[in-house]
């Protein structure tokens, strides 16, 4: 890549930085100091010295007037579900709710699973939502966890102050720019958390 290129992408970096500065949450969040250990006291595992560092680092995001724009990446099996599970968390004790949308079925399944196990002493309510299941309580959940589904149903998505998109370049720009505008009202948007194994140029700028 040439010194031209570098300069341009580092211009429409710098540029979309600034649209993105413009932007207010659409709901503010409270971040308690105990929140994480809290959270942490419920897992059937204890989190590495990296999970606490992103968690503190992402915690630290949410409690901003800016919306947080994060990616996390890790390798398969690396924990990131746990530290989107932390996110949620956090917006779950702010009284709001978290959607979590995967580019299959088997990893949307696979992630309802997981945060069951994650939530299962903590009272959160979790939903499932993709083009063969809708374990979903429209208003009586708390994290949403589906497919494409997700932008196709009549559920209201005002409560949502954290959308996580798992591998971000399985979905079209249109599909996840209808979700994150579907969860904020005009000049407001929700906190974005992109979670990735194989992040591409795009992601990573």
């Amino acid at each position: 890549m040439g010194f031209n290129e570098l300069l341009k992408l580092f211009l429409q970096n710098n540029k979309r930085k600034e649209n993105w500065k413009s932007h207010k949450v659409t709901k503010h969040l409270e971040i308690q100091s105990k929140l994480l250990s809290d959270f942490k006291k419920h897992l059937p595992f204890e989190f590495t010295n990296s999970q606490n560092i992103v968690t503190d680092e992402i915690l630290s995001d949410l409690s901003q007037k800016v919306p947080m724009n994060r990616l996390l990446e890790g390798d398969v099996g690396s924990g990131k579900t746990a530290v989107a599970a932390a996110a949620c968390y956090a917006v779950f004790a702010n009284g709001f709710q978290s959607v979590i949308m995967a580019p299959t079925q088997i990893l949307a399944a696979q992630h309802y699973k997981t945060l069951n196990e994650i939530f299962k002493n903590l009272n959160v309510r979790i939903s499932l939502l993709t083009g063969n299941e809708k374990k979903v309580a429209i208003g009586k959940s708390d994290i949403f966890v589906g497919t494409h589904a997700l932008l196709h149903t009549k559920i209201n998505f005002s409560d949502v102050a954290l959308v996580v998109i798992d591998e971000q370049h399985r979905f079209g720009v249109e599909q996840r720019t209808h979700l994150i505008k579907s969860s904020g009202k005009r000049n407001t948007i929700p906190h974005i958390l992109t979670m990735t194994a194989t992040p591409i140029p795009r992601t990573i700028a």
